[in-house]
């Protein structure tokens, strides 16, 4: 199982969670931006935007009440999007560690 879902399913407040792990992802995009070059590169920012597309998506349906995301969805697409751009697998992880750190103390 992934890090970052066994965070979506411990998290206390799943909204904090959330908006927190967009901030520390946008850190992780910074660094991706500058280490990395041409078609990885673009491969990587990409799937770190389609991840928080995914986020934003979940806080927008926590708010509104509605039913068309999940948790376990959430993490099952942002888990998709670390698999077309592995450069980013310990960088997501990172930032959903330092997420909930953040969150749960």
């Amino acid at each position: 199982m992934s890090k970052h879902k066994e965070f979506f399913e411990i998290a206390a407040n799943e909204e904090s969670y959330l908006i927190e792990l967009l901030f520390q992802l946008t850190i992780s995009y910074r660094d991706l931006s500058d280490s990395l070059e041409g078609d990885e590169r673009n491969v990587a920012l990409s799937q770190i935007n389609e991840i928080n597309h995914r986020i934003l998506n979940r806080v927008r349906d926590l708010k509104n009440g509605e039913k068309w995301t999940t948790r376990e969805s959430t993490a099952e697409r942002m888990l998709h999007h670390c698999n077309i751009a592995p450069k980013i697998k310990s960088m997501v992880k990172y930032a959903s560690e330092q997420a909930f750190k953040a969150v749960d103390t």
